[in-house]
């Protein structure tokens, strides 16, 4: 009877491990045929649908063909990579994949040193608060004058969500509004599972104490311009979210659009697993 259940058991297991190799090669060979079509951004978006771990690998594999192809091909397609998985603003927006890219460039053959100078830049950025990692701590101003760090404020909940926004900014007046009517930003700062912090980062103290946010959010300043003068955050525009742990590990980053951010913020809520490397491998397919 025992050798019968444990056949039965390795009988299930391989037919899951069969199902998954399946998926990922069907994965992988549409997003192939996007990239002989020449379609990266469907390309991506098959990718998308991968675990991490196999996403990256998947474009490592097809970095590995566009550069057999030539430096012409090779350098053309990781300009159409760099502009989908770098900008907050595109819906292929992935840290994750973009050092990707930016490591196989550095080691490629085909790139000399002039080459390789905008990918090293780019990566240096990237490196910064990357996801998995510890968010650098910053000193801040409370709109009652008094002096926090993002580091207290993260230690007082589960989830942190940290947005960085400018009273000046029209777009940031658009996601604050549409913020106040989030449901999902408002069922966990209702049930204390989730903090939400706004950082301004500019000089301009007087209109930051004119602006105003929702009174679920924590209203901050950084008062010191660290973020600013030394770039302890690299951010390409306003408004972006990130989100930490209550131990500051960053899970995601640079994200712009408020959807995807209630869509991880439904997720970890929902996992059980609450490690920060699984937690920051389960927003990849955000």
């Amino acid at each position: 009877m025992a050798n019968a259940q444990s056949f039965f058991q390795r009988q299930i297991a391989l037919r899951i491990m069969t199902n998954r190799l399946i998926t990922i090669i069907t994965l992988w060979l549409a997003a192939a045929t996007a990239m002989a079509a020449g379609n990266v951004e469907a390309e991506l978006q098959r990718l998308e649908q991968m675990q991490q771990d196999d996403a990256v690998a998947a474009l490592g594999a097809k970095l590995d063909s566009a550069q057999d192809a030539g430096k012409k091909q090779y350098v053309a397609y990781c300009k159409e990579v760099e502009d989908l998985t770098a900008s907050p603003e595109s819906p292929q927006h992935s840290e994750q994949l973009l050092m990707a890219l930016l490591h196989h460039q550095l080691n490629s053959p085909l790139l000399d040193e002039e080459d390789k100078t905008r990918p090293r830049f780019l990566l240096q950025d990237a490196s910064k608060n990357q996801i998995g990692s510890t968010a650098t701590d910053v000193d801040l101003m409370m709109k009652d004058g008094s002096a926090t760090t993002l580091a207290h404020l993260a230690a007082t909940a589960p989830i942190t969500l940290v947005y960085f926004s400018n009273p000046d900014c029209d777009a940031c007046q658009r996601v604050k509004q549409r913020m106040e009517q989030a449901a999902t930003v408002a069922e966990f700062t209702g049930s204390k599972l989730l903090n939400v912090v706004a950082i301004y980062t500019l000089d301009d103290k007087r209109l930051w104490q004119s602006s105003t946010m929702p009174p679920f959010v924590t209203d901050t300043w950084n008062y010191t311009q660290k973020i600013f003068d030394e770039e302890t955050y690299v951010l390409p525009s306003t408004p972006l979210f990130y989100i930490v742990d209550s131990n500051m590990t960053v899970l995601m980053k640079n994200e712009a659009s408020l959807n995807r951010v209630e869509t991880a913020l439904r997720r970890l809520m929902l996992s059980s697993d609450n490690r920060p490397q699984q937690l920051s491998r389960l927003l990849f397919r955000h």
